[in-house]
């Protein structure tokens, strides 16, 4: 129900999309067509308006509040037009604050109109309209932010939240950031982790810059032809553009969040730019097959680029050789036969690899949950996992009986806390819990006896700033090395005791 209520606003903001360019362009309507095509067909759209996401409220209340905005500076004040503007104005802030970017250029296009029309009472209604209902309908939230965060837009409580940045961000940030950018504007799918063919990527950026340059001739003939009814409105929809950049970079320079999705909000904006600099440079020719091209790509996208990256694993028929078996039996479901470790050295922040295979007892009717927690040398939890099987690809409900199953995991390890030991054994723990019941499943070794639980070994860790410590053990005039991997340093003999430095 909510993927379908996502579905509609992604329609609104088409038909909006549409009607922005027919109100600006009514003797061409292929630029009409061309912009409703390229929000329509942009993959990485269609994948959002088809996700229970917050940004198709804002983008669908967005492209509304251009097409009321541009109505009003092509025909003047109305006060029905008004109310409607400053309406959705609210709404379209209220829902988040990509909404709020549009309040200083709805302000700057009625400045504009009231010195050109003089009409001063429309401008002061529209004032008075959006100062009204913004207080009424999205104001609170806003107080809100200013009495629990002490500030207005909550953005530094929210930055914290999905996690601020450790690193130093400026400008060369975000232009080194700007690759990842572009192609989440045109198709990062999953969680921003799935992408489709490289040259989607490079075409788009081709056809992305042609259509800036085109915006750029487009807006010159304008100026040489002094057509400024048409001028100002194309001008204010590039400020919208680019306040969208300037926010989107703002919100990128406090945390990770270099994603040209976040541009949707502002593709009433964006896509009658890109249609209107395309028709400038081509006066028209091809852009209908281009456009059903992308249509085409579109439909292929998610057969050939998502529900692959989404494929359960096929069950194994036997374990490879290299794995270290072993056995635990969890319950009368499931079986640990065998795992596989990095066995590698690790430090704070690192990814901790394992593989654990699995062998099914019996088929369930219920999607079980694993667990697996890194534990340091006094048993505490320094990094954990819990998940779904394989990411829920495959639940524990799809399970076939007596069926081998395997997969590798990666836990991201926890800083440590300064008085804590700075190198130790790593191990993981592994368990079986019923999310619903939040039981854990008692554990058996192959002569059924109860285990108090199942802990793997798994490599080392090491403190990233640990110096090395040589004790009083004479060093050697030239080191001997095994293999490039480990280097005898020194020796020393005490009676029948040999004590080796490496």
């Amino acid at each position: 129900m909510l993927r379908g209520f996502s579905l509609l606003l992604g329609a609104v903001t088409i038909a909006a999309v549409y009607h922005i360019a027919r109100t600006l362009f009514p003797d061409q309507p292929r630029i009409a067509l061309v912009a409703a095509g390229v929000t329509a067909f942009n993959p990485m759209f269609l994948f959002i308006a088809g996700s229970v996401n917050n940004d198709n409220l804002v983008t669908a209340l967005n492209s509304v509040v251009v097409l009321l905005f541009v109505k009003t500076l092509l025909n003047g004040f109305d006060r029905r037009r008004s109310l409607l503007l400053a309406l959705v104005l609210a709404l379209a802030t209220l829902s988040k604050l990509s909404g709020v970017v549009l309040v200083p250029v709805v302000i700057a296009g009625a400045v504009w109109l009231v010195l050109r029309n003089r009409d001063w009472r429309g401008f002061v209604f529209l004032g008075v309209a959006m100062a009204t209902l913004w207080a009424i309908i999205a104001g609170w939230w806003y107080v809100r932010n200013i009495l629990l965060y002490h500030e207005l837009f909550g953005t530094a409580m929210m930055a914290a939240v999905a996690g601020e940045r450790t690193d130093a961000a400026n400008l060369l940030t975000l232009v080194n950031e700007f690759e990842g950018f572009r192609i989440a504007y045109w198709g990062l799918f999953g969680t921003v982790n799935v992408m489709t063919v490289t040259a989607f990527y490079t075409l788009m950026d081709l056809l992305s810059g042609a259509a800036f340059v085109g915006s750029l001739w487009g807006f010159w003939q304008l100026w040489q032809t002094k057509r400024d009814s048409l001028f100002v409105p194309m001008a204010l929809l590039a400020s919208v553009t680019l306040l969208g950049f300037v926010s989107v970079g703002a919100w990128t320079l406090q945390t990770y969040a270099s994603q040209g999705r976040l541009l949707f909000p502002f593709v009433g904006a964006t896509s009658i730019l890109l249609a209107w600099g395309w028709h400038t440079l081509t006066r028209g020719h091809g852009l209908r097959l281009a456009v059903g091209a992308l249509a085409v790509f579109a439909f292929i996208v998610p057969i050939t680029s998502i529900i692959p990256a989404y494929a359960p694993p096929s069950p194994l028929t036997t374990l490879p050789d290299d794995v270290q078996e072993i056995y635990a039996r969890y319950g009368d479901f499931v079986e640990l036969v065998a795992y596989q470790s990095a066995e590698r050295r690790y430090t704070p922040d690192d990814m901790l690899e394992v593989t654990v295979y699995w062998r099914t007892l019996q088929q369930t009717n219920t999607d079980y949950s694993l667990f697996l927690h890194v534990l340091d040398d006094e048993g505490q939890v320094i990094g954990r996992i819990d998940t779904y099987p394989m990411g829920g690809r495959t639940r524990t409900s799809q399970w076939q009986d007596n069926m081998l199953y395997a997969e590798t995991y990666f836990v991201p390890l926890d800083e440590l806390s300064p008085d804590h030991d700075n190198r130790f054994d790593v191990r993981v723990q592994v368990g079986w819990w019923d999310i619903q019941t939040q039981q854990q499943f008692d554990v058996y070794n192959d002569a059924g006896e109860p285990l108090d639980s199942v802990v793997l070994v798994a490599g080392g860790l090491v403190d990233a700033d640990t110096q090395p410590t040589y004790g009083d053990i004479p060093q050697l005039d030239a080191s001997v090395s095994f293999g490039g991997i480990i280097d005898l340093i020194g020796v020393e003999q005490d009676g029948d005791t040999l004590r080796l430095l490496w």
